[in-house]
């Protein structure tokens, strides 16, 4: 199913600095942070499915996903060629297009926190097929060397890219804001925040401890690297947005 170069990769001469991973991580939040402000910050519309405020953290959550793929941290190593890539990538679109139909239908059909627990859910089924089909695929090679690595490393960019889709919400998160201060709940929605961040800042840690791993330094590697947490802070982001939602009966 996944036929990996049989030549090796060659290595950089030295691995990413500290701030070539965190100058990564850095655009990648900035660029989400602005669009997702845009729909608050400039009044965009989010009513309907093709409206700008409703594309903006769409069109955001697509991109990483698409550019973490392009850069893909583990290409050439066995058992992560292109069926794993390409399922990855299957993985986080999917992600991102449910998160785009929850902004779709939510308040027009059902209930904000309904069709956000939706998408939670498919987050789950994303889960369970994402552990079938990493450990099938790892079952099915012939040479099943440093089968552990290569198995987390096929679950660590599912994982993160089915997350990448809760970035979606974050628009959401910012408009909270407003009727967090109408309806006197600021001391809610600024612990939803400091969670929030605190997550973020916490898995944002995790991607210049990787840098030393010299199988992933070879070039455009690391960028790829730079981006997972980054995706994986789509999470944090989704649960901090639902969590506010009760207290507002979105």
């Amino acid at each position: 199913m996944d036929e990996t170069s049989k030549s090796n990769p060659k290595p950089l001469t030295r691995k990413p600095s500290f701030w070539s991973i965190v100058g990564v991580q850095a655009v990648a939040y900035v660029v989400l942070v602005i669009v997702s402000l845009l729909p608050a910050v400039a009044g965009l519309s989010m009513d309907r499915a093709f409206d700008a405020g409703t594309l903006c953290p769409v069109i955001g959550g697509t991109l990483l996903v698409l550019v973490f793929h392009w850069c893909w941290p583990f290409d050439g190593l066995p058992g992560l060629g292109w069926f794993s890539r390409l399922f990855s990538l299957a993985v986080g679109l999917t992600s991102v297009l449910f998160g785009w139909r929850v902004l779709t239908v939510a308040d027009r059909y059902v209930t904000y926190r309904s069709a956000s627990v939706l998408w939670a859910c498919l987050f789950g089924v994303l889960m369970t097929v994402l552990v079938i089909v990493g450990f099938g695929r790892q079952m099915l090679r012939h040479d099943r060397s440093h089968l552990i690595v290569t198995l987390s490393r096929c679950i660590i960019s599912g994982v993160s890219s089915a997350a990448a889709g809760g970035w979606c919400f974050l628009p959401l998160l910012f408009l909270e804001g407003g009727d967090a201060i109408d309806g006197g709940l600021v001391l809610e929605y600024t612990a939803a925040c400091v969670f929030v961040v605190v997550l973020v800042v916490a898995i944002g840690a995790i991607g210049p401890r990787w840098r030393g791993d010299m199988d992933l330094t070879a070039p455009r590697r690391w960028v790829g690297l730079g981006l997972m947490p980054v995706m994986l802070a789509g999470i944090p982001i989704f649960m901090g947005t639902l969590a506010m939602m009760f207290p507002l009966n979105w």
